[in-house]
C-alpha cells in the first residue's frame, strides 16, 4: 500500500462529511452541488534548504527538471493566466463545485479542520471544460483537466471517491 493509498483510507474512515461542511461555508446564495479531494498532477517537487554538498545540489537539479517537465504536461497556458494562478503545492485540497463555479478549501493537514480555510474560487463563466483524462495516478486517483476561457488548462488528481464531482462538472461544462 502507498503513501496515497493510505492517505485515502485514512481520510475516508475519518468522520468529518465534507460535502456538509462546504454546503454550510457556501451558503443558499451559492447552491453546493458536489465536492472531491483534489491533488494537482503536476505538484512542485523540492524545496528550500541548505546546499550542502553535491548530493544535494544533484537532488536540487532532478527536482528543477521533473517540475519542469510535470508542469509542462499537466499545466498550460501564459503566466498570467488562470491555471497559472492555481496553487501547485503537493497539499490535499478539496474542490467545490457549486452554483457560482468552483471553489478550493483547504481542511488542513490531517483533512479534518471545521471551518475550512478558502483558497480560491473560479466562476463558472471562466471554466470551459472538465473532462477525465483516462488517466489514472497512484493509489487509482483519476487525473481530470479543467480548461479555462483564457486557453489554459490544469489537471487535477481526483480522490477515487469523487466520481460524482467529477460526473457533475463534466456534465455542467462537457468538452
Amino acid at each position: 500500500m502507498g503513501l496515497f493509498d493510505k492517505l485515502t483510507a485514512k481520510l475516508a474512515s475519518m468522520g468529518i462529511d465534507h460535502a456538509a461542511v462546504l454546503a454550510g461555508q457556501l451558503g443558499p446564495e451559492d447552491a453546493f452541488v458536489a465536492t472531491a479531494g483534489v491533488l494537482p498532477a503536476a505538484y512542485g517537487r523540492g524545496g528550500g534548504g541548505r546546499l550542502l554538498n553535491g548530493t544535494q545540489i544533484a537532488m536540487k537539479a532532478v527536482d528543477a527538471a521533473t517540475n519542469a517537465v510535470s508542469g509542462k504536461k499537466h499545466v498550460g497556458g501564459d503566466a498570467d493566466s488562470i491555471a497559472a494562478a492555481l496553487p501547485r503545492e503537493g497539499e490535499l485540497r478539496y474542490a467545490a463545485l457549486s452554483a457560482r463555479g468552483l471553489s478550493l478549501w483547504d481542511f488542513g493537514l490531517n483533512g479534518q479542520q471545521d471551518p475550512p480555510t478558502f483558497v480560491l474560487r473560479i466562476t463558472g463563466e471562466q471554466v470551459r471544460s472538465v473532462v477525465d483524462t483516462g488517466k489514472r495516478a497512484q493509489g487509482g486517483a483519476v487525473v481530470v483537466r479543467f480548461t479555462f476561457t483564457d486557453g489554459s488548462f490544469f489537471d487535477y488528481r481526483v480522490l477515487p471517491n469523487g466520481q460524482q464531482f467529477i460526473t457533475a462538472c463534466a456534465e455542467r461544462w462537457p468538452a
